[in-house]
């Protein structure tokens, strides 16, 4: 028998061995780095030296009082998780089609600032704050984790789909450790886990180079490690969270609120104020409370300081990207926004039925945890309404992954029996399908649709004048077909030999800033190797600047998307657009799937001026 100190005492150090384990990949990963460059220094390998020294005297402490167990016993222990095990699975294999999407946009400059950051790497306390807040975002703890596979894939853009299966793998555990606690059932914490990790945006941007995959599953983390009373990793699920990204501290504190207030809600003292003292009382409630000021006013500190925070910079800035206002019109388009994507509706109805039950029958109360998710989802609803900028869908990631763990818990804790399991099975083959097609029938309804040649897509914007962004139809996984038909067309075409064309101002297929790795046949973001940069210009603008400078090349392939500002032309209404400067037109297909097809036109340069 194991005494319950020796109990706690293994708790602690394992919990703190976790955290040294990931500070310990790290400081591996720079110093591998530091060593294939050839700048090994005595600094690196002092930290290097005490950290591993740290991270194994944790392990010593908790191997030394651990439980003892048998063969038999391990063997056991992993036969009772064998449908985790298959979750875990099936997990990696719903992201492997994600694999080879580059980056784009913001993630395009998210990822070569974390390439510059971990190149160059240094154990300096300034370096590590200055060049790990990607896009002067607060995203240390992103950042820092997120470094660790770039280390080990340094210039491979590969390393954050690694980085983003990997912290979707750890919330679905923990979603199931949390479902098969609620339910007794391992098979209802696979539906359940299933369910949570296929929503569809966190599907679709495991290859999206963002934070806010990241921030939705440390939130999620947070949220077991709380239940789970794990109060260490509490601390640090805590600090990832609001080290992601601005409103990761939003989350954190509405779940603090969300908790105590269930709490007070359920404390029987005569009083309120002994009811007030009676949470300040409980080890969450002041762990949660404790770490959550300390975190707000380090960043408040960081963000009133406009030379650091992207956030300060974009208030100030004259274009109006970010504004604190009350906008009714933007806030009814945000709320559309989250509701009829990616069918959370089905989530809201079937959060909404299952609470009505509750009410009306004899049920235990729900735990505590599931009201820090509800107050958590308002606060980040409250102020992403409020802070007016661009509606995009992954902003949502987070609110929505919370939302399918809240129902698919509410739903285990409300129903039993047969139906429970046919309920979740419908919910996690509906989300699935959602995550690689769009076949939600409200989101098509509300957004425009737009004919992809197969299976269509929608863009989740409304309004007119909207920026044009490829960001408007990435709320799943359908939209990487645009880049496996471009990686065909340009492995038939030679970048060296050809200017990308776009029709008029098309955010997708804009090749600004990338590179064409000719030995792979594929593309790159980095410039080491046999790399040839991907010339592209946008016929509105770039296009007949580079004609009078004599900057094309002879031959082009003309492209556009589904994303093209509002409409995409026919092929008819495409070809009118190219310029008269091109030649030799001629139109061509390329199926990618059931996700849709390319369009696209190969013609030679004429020595004309471009309409």
């Amino acid at each position: 028998m194991i005494s319950k100190r020796n109990a706690a005492g293994a708790s602690l150090l394992g919990q703190t061995a976790v955290i040294l384990g990931l500070v310990f990949l790290f400081v591996c990963g720079a110093l591998y780095t530091r060593h294939q460059s050839g700048s090994v220094t005595g600094n690196t390998v002092v930290v290097w030296l005490v950290v591993t020294v740290l991270f194994g005297a944790a392990v010593a402490g908790w191997w030394w009082l651990r439980p003892v167990r048998t063969p038999q016993a391990i063997r056991q222990w992993l036969w009772r998780r064998r449908w985790l095990w298959l979750l875990l699975v099936l997990s990696v294999l719903l992201r492997i089609p994600a694999w080879g999407t580059p980056p784009q946009d913001d993630g395009l400059e998210y990822y070569t600032d974390l390439f510059n950051a971990c190149s160059n790497i240094r154990f300096d306390p300034s370096y590590l704050f200055e060049n790990f807040r990607l896009a002067n975002h607060p995203t240390w703890g992103m950042a820092m984790l997120a470094a660790i596979p770039e280390f080990f894939m340094r210039g491979n853009y590969n390393s954050f789909w690694v980085f983003h299966t990997l912290v979707a793998l750890v919330a679905v555990a923990a979603a199931y450790d949390l479902l098969e606690r609620d339910s007794g059932s391992r098979v209802t914490a696979f539906l359940g886990g299933l369910a949570v990790g296929s929503t569809p945006i966190f599907l679709g941007l495991t290859p999206h180079i963002s934070v806010e995959p990241a921030l939705g599953a440390f939130f999620l983390c947070l949220v077991w490690a709380y239940a789970r009373q794990q109060w260490v990793l509490l601390v640090f699920t805590c600090a990832l969270t609001a080290f992601s990204k601005e409103l990761g501290i939003v989350l954190v504190a509405g779940f603090a609120c969300g908790v105590c207030l269930t709490e007070l809600l359920r404390q029987r003292e005569p009083g309120f104020w002994k009811r007030v003292l009676a949470v300040l009382r409980q080890r969450g409630a002041q762990i949660l409370l404790a770490t959550c000021l300390v975190m707000a006013a380090f960043l408040l500190w960081y963000l009133l300081n406009p030379q650091w925070s992207w956030a300060t910079r974009a208030l100030e800035d004259s274009n109006g990207m970010l504004q604190f206002e009350f906008d009714p019109s933007y806030i009814v388009e945000k709320i559309q926004e989250y509701i009829c994507t990616n069918f959370d509706w089905v989530l809201l109805v079937l959060c909404t039925v299952c609470l009505v039950v509750r009410r009306r029958g004899n049920y235990p109360p729900l735990p505590a945890y599931l009201g820090g998710i509800v107050v958590a989802i308002v606060f980040f609803q409250i102020v992403s309404v409020l802070a007016v900028t661009y509606t995009i869908t992954r902003y949502n990631l987070a609110p929505e992954l919370a939302l399918c763990l809240l129902t698919v818990d509410v739903i285990v804790l409300t129903l039993q029996g047969r139906g429970r399991g046919v309920l979740l099975t419908c919910l996690a083959v509906l989300l699935t399908v959602q995550g690689y097609l769009t076949v939600d029938p409200l989101m098509k309804a509300v957004y425009p649709e737009i004919d992809t040649g197969a299976i269509s897509m929608v863009r989740v914007k409304t309004d007119d004048h909207a920026r044009h962004m490829s960001h408007y139809v990435i709320y799943n996984n359908q939209y990487s077909y645009l880049y496996k038909g471009l990686r065909k067309i340009f492995q038939t075409y030679s970048p060296e030999d050809h200017d990308i064309i776009v029709l008029g101002r098309d955010g997708f297929i804009y090749m600004q800033g990338y590179l064409w790795d000719m030995d792979r046949q594929d593309f790159a973001v980095q410039t080491d190797g046999n790399i040839m940069p991907i010339s592209s210009y946008e016929t509105g603008s770039s296009l007949p600047k580079a004609l009078v400078a004599g900057e094309l090349k002879a031959h082009a392939i003309i492209l556009y998307s589904p994303t093209y500002v509002e409409q995409t032309p026919t092929p008819e209404e495409a070809r009118a657009m190219i310029p008269d400067c091109y030649t030799n037109v001629q139109q061509w297909e390329l199926s990618c799937g059931p996700a849709g097809k390319i369009l696209y036109f190969t013609a030679d340069l004429a020595s004309v001026n471009p309409s």
